[in-house]
């Protein structure tokens, strides 16, 4: 899979019970120029979904997702599902690429 992964173990901010912040590594070798990401993680056991983005200064062999946050429900420790999105140029051409993950929150 292109472009990135999520880390396997997430953490909660047990304050206000938010994933904090989603994050995983990126191949730099892949990802010449990160342009966006949005990323999600939904807790089927709780009901729980959380979105988060970013847009700029993204590191250059890890994502993390820290702006225009919203949350929906109150995460447990226990899994989870990642998803995210990201918008890049590959030296060539703008593209994307998207993954899919269980995670575990802690």
């Amino acid at each position: 899979m292109a472009a990135g992964n999520w880390d396997p173990t997430q953490n909660i901010n047990w304050a206000n019970r938010r994933v904090e912040w989603p994050q995983g590594p990126l191949d730099p070798n892949e990802v010449v120029t990160a342009r966006w990401l949005e990323a999600w993680v939904v807790q089927g056991s709780t009901g729980t979904s959380q979105r988060a983005a970013r847009s700029t200064h993204f590191a250059p062999d890890r994502w993390y997702a820290d702006e225009d946050s919203w949350k929906n429900g109150s995460f447990q420790g226990g899994l989870a599902v990642g998803i995210a999105l990201l918008a890049y140029n590959d030296g060539n051409a703008e593209t994307y690429d998207w993954w899919l993950d269980a995670i575990d929150l802690y």
